[in-house]
């Protein structure tokens, strides 16, 4: 959740997303923080997370088997990036 906190905060102050699209990403990126429960992930516990195809006449899901899903194309996207960038979030 700070990781697409700080990649929003970054896009708004670089000017590629706007005040109403930031706006607008806000309600995906509280359903995503209530996704999870409050306590920690069970160690070695698998995370099924499954992204969608992009579609023109809907935005993308992200799925996170058994916990929900969120629909919004920055969100899903952001997300996904995050994971491949650098060293990656978690260790193998």
């Amino acid at each position: 959740m700070r990781a697409l906190q700080a990649r929003l905060a970054l896009a708004k102050k670089d000017g590629t997303m706007s005040e109403e699209e930031a706006y607008a990403v806000g309600s995906p990126m509280r359903k995503l923080k209530s996704l999870f429960p409050n306590s920690p992930l069970e160690k070695h516990t698998p995370l099924d997370i499954f992204l969608s195809a992009p579609s023109p006449e809907r935005p993308r899901n992200l799925v996170f088997r058994d916990l929900g899903a969120i629909e919004s194309d920055w969100v899903a996207t952001e997300f996904v990036l995050h994971y491949f960038e650098g060293a990656g979030p978690s260790p193998p």
